[in-house]
C-alpha cells in the first residue's frame, strides 16, 4: 500500500448517506426443530405500521466534520445532485477547504445514485 503524506490527505474528504430505521429491516433467523415451522413459538410477526426511517448525509475530512443533513422523501440521483450543490459545495468553501487552492478529492462509495449518469455529468462539469 502505497503512503501518502498530509499534503494529499488535507485534499480529501469522505461523503456517504445513511439510512436510519426505527424498526427491524431484513431477515429474520429463527432456529427450530424439523416440521416445526408453524409452531407459534417459531412464527415472528412483523408490524409495519408507525417504524420512522430517516435518511442523512454527511461528510468528513482532515479539517474537521461535516454538516449532517436530513434527505427528504425518497433520495434520487437528482436529490444527490442537489445536496452536491447547495450543501456539500458552501460546506467545503466554509469550512473544510477554505484556503485550499487546489484539487479537492471526492470520496463516495459505489452504490447505485452516486455512479449515476446524471451525478457523474455533474462531477465532469467541475474538473
Amino acid at each position: 500500500m502505497q503512503t501518502k503524506d498530509l499534503d494529499f490527505w488535507s485534499q480529501v474528504i469522505f461523503c456517504d448517506e445513511k439510512t436510519f430505521r426505527s424498526s427491524d429491516h431484513g431477515r429474520v433467523r429463527v432456529w427450530r426443530r424439523d416440521n416445526t415451522r408453524y409452531e407459534p413459538r417459531n412464527i415472528c410477526t412483523e408490524t409495519r405500521s408507525g417504524h420512522v426511517t430517516c435518511n442523512v448525509f454527511g461528510g468528513i475530512s482532515m479539517h474537521g466534520v461535516g454538516d449532517v443533513v436530513n434527505i427528504e422523501g425518497r433520495f434520487t440521483a437528482e436529490k444527490y445532485v442537489d445536496l452536491l450543490d447547495n450543501f456539500l459545495l458552501p460546506s467545503l468553501r466554509d469550512r473544510h477547504f477554505p484556503a485550499h487552492p487546489g484539487p479537492i478529492i471526492f470520496v463516495q462509495d459505489r452504490s447505485p445514485i452516486p455512479m449515476a449518469r446524471v451525478v457523474r455529468q455533474w462531477f465532469a462539469g467541475r474538473d
